[in-house]
């Protein structure tokens, strides 16, 4: 009788070793790509959008260098914002 309650209790632990653990590991493995991506992406939206203000500033300067004057876009911005931000 021991042996038979033995047998299945071995027939129990490989089961739970041979399906549940390596579902779980797929399952833990599935969620942190999701995870690595998500953050990748984020990162990498935060860079793009500094390269953006790195570029618009270049450019801002660049255009005060040659003309002598702020770009009008610019202007109109910063008077918007102080009008603004003033009431």
């Amino acid at each position: 009788m021991k042996n038979l309650k033995q047998a299945a209790n071995v027939g129990e632990k490989s089961w739970k070793g041979e399906i549940l653990f390596p579902l779980l590991l797929f399952v833990f493995v599935v969620m942190a790509a999701v995870a690595a991506g998500r953050y990748f992406d984020y990162t990498s939206n935060m860079q793009s959008i500094d390269l953006l203000r790195q570029s618009a500033r270049r450019a801002v300067v660049q255009c005060y260098a040659i003309e002598g004057i702020y770009p009008e876009t610019v202007l109109r911005q910063t008077s918007t914002q102080h009008t603004v931000s003033a009431a």
